[in-house]
């Protein structure tokens, strides 16, 4: 398994070299000649990715240039090898490394074997197949940028990492203030009405519109389907609670019915009607499931 410790010994390397330390998305561009070389470090693969473009993907004879790929993969490219990157339309020289026990003379070689290759075969695959070589990349460029992002699943897997720990913070705060706000609530509610289980009702919804939509909504690029989905659960749930209030005239009654019904008939017509988002919270739901359970096993 990978440590932070690997991480700083690639910064190490990369700072002897001269060259930017992996930035926040554990990536690095560095020049080796007349080559443009992308260092990824992708901790949960144990794996450093040395990347160049060399080619523009040309539109035509992709099958006569895929063979000769295959065949310097074969003969020529020693510890590299051409791959398709389809996101950015090049075609790479790659070398991948493990990060746990990389040493200097392993990094060494891969980038100088890289560079010596990149600068090698540009201009015998360009001419031949009708395409352009790929020009040395700014750091602060956009086309830069775009080839980082490109370089799937490897820098993928990075904003993944760090969407999830985005997403982590986010709800850790918002569960902060919903727990006070929903306090508060509840507070207002007994005042105003006198009852414990409007209270705790109104504690219930206040926290999970606050704790759980919100950072939800937040995080989600579907915000509005997902704002209808969630909307329906506090909507259905009040409904319920108002109207068997006017039947009944018991708040403990109204209130268990309130939230059980709304629930169980939010989720029914979620199901119904949005399949697919029922199916992410579902599964949501037992992601944040095993993540309570887990430092409880360990605590215990």
């Amino acid at each position: 398994m990978t440590t932070p410790k690997d991480i700083d010994t690639v910064n190490g390397f990369l700072k002897r070299g001269g060259w930017a330390e992996l930035d926040g998305h554990r990536t690095s561009l560095i020049s080796r000649g007349n080559a443009t070389l992308a260092i990824v470090a992708v901790p949960d693969r144990d794996l450093l990715l040395v990347s160049s473009p060399v080619i523009v993907l040309p539109e035509e004879n992709l099958l006569p240039l895929f063979r000769k790929l295959l065949t310097l993969n074969l003969t020529e490219t020693q510890d590299a090898a051409f791959a398709l990157n389809e996101e950015a339309g090049t075609i790479d020289l790659q070398i991948k490394r493990p990060l746990r026990g990389l040493d200097q003379a392993e990094f060494d070689r891969a980038v100088n074997t890289l560079a010596a290759l990149a600068d090698k075969y540009n201009d015998l695959l360009a001419g031949p197949f009708g395409t352009n070589v790929v020009q040395p990349l700014a750091p602060k460029a956009e086309r830069w940028r775009s080839y980082i992002r490109a370089l799937n699943p490897f820098t993928a897997i990075v904003r993944r990492e760090d969407f999830q720990g985005r997403a982590r913070r986010i709800r850790a705060v918002f569960s902060v203030i919903g727990l006070l706000a929903a306090i508060g609530a509840a507070i207002v509610a007994h005042n105003r009405i006198g009852s414990w289980p409007l209270a705790i009702f109104t504690f219930l919804w206040v926290q999970y519109i606050i704790a759980r939509i919100i950072p939800d909504l937040i995080t989600d690029s579907e915000k509005i389907i997902r704002f209808i989905f969630f909307a329906l659960h506090p909507a259905i749930a009040v409904g319920l609670l108002l109207l068997t209030h006017g039947w009944w005239g018991k708040w403990w009654l109204s209130a268990l019915i309130g939230y059980f019904g709304g629930t169980f008939l939010a989720r029914l017509i979620g199901i119904l009607l949005m399949p697919r988002i029922a199916l992410e919270e579902l599964r949501d739901d037992q992601e944040r499931m095993k993540g309570w359970r887990g430092p409880q096993g360990r605590a215990g």
